[in-house]
């Protein structure tokens, strides 16, 4: 039987080092971080969060969206 566990990343850099080798180094940090705890990296996933007020609804606003990676790791439970 396996064991999951979610963790929210951002996975992307912004500012005067971002760069492609600097996301794959958060990314790398990210997947070395767990695996030193046991768990093996499975997958990215996105994730879609929508934030609504209660009176954005009036005037046909649906709220802000925004989009999240989650990092998928697994290990035997």
């Amino acid at each position: 039987m396996k064991q999951y566990i979610t963790v929210p990343s951002s996975m992307g850099v912004s500012g005067s080092n971002a760069t492609p080798e600097a996301a794959a180094n958060l990314f790398s940090q990210t997947i070395n971080q767990y695996a030193q705890q046991g768990w093996t990296y499975h997958s990215a996933e996105r994730v879609s969060v929508t934030k609504t007020g209660c009176l954005q609804s009036f005037g046909g606003n649906n709220g802000n969206t925004t989009t999240y990676y989650v990092l998928i790791f697994e290990r035997d439970a």
